[in-house]
């Protein structure tokens, strides 16, 4: 299977097929931009702690997104 299974193309690159997502993926998904905190994405969702924590290990496992660093450091980026 390719790297890009469930990824189509668009003029920015590679998007996720959205069929392969919830809504909650989606939504975390798309406002993940360079350096996006985890902090961040809660604040702009409103979403609890746990369910972004949850997320964004999903959105990893999925190979769509890159955990860098540890502890207050930590910061997820899109995968290109």
């Amino acid at each position: 299977m390719p790297d890009s299974a469930g990824l189509v193309p668009d003029s920015a690159g590679l998007v996720p097929d959205k069929n392969n997502l919830s809504d909650t993926e989606l939504k975390v998904f798309e406002i993940i931009e360079d350096r996006t905190t985890r902090k961040y994405i809660q604040d702009k969702l409103s979403f609890s702690e746990r369910m972004i924590r949850k997320t964004l290990n999903i959105l990893q496992e999925k190979g769509l997104i890159e955990k860098v660093g540890k502890g207050p450091a930590t910061y997820y980026k899109k995968i290109k």
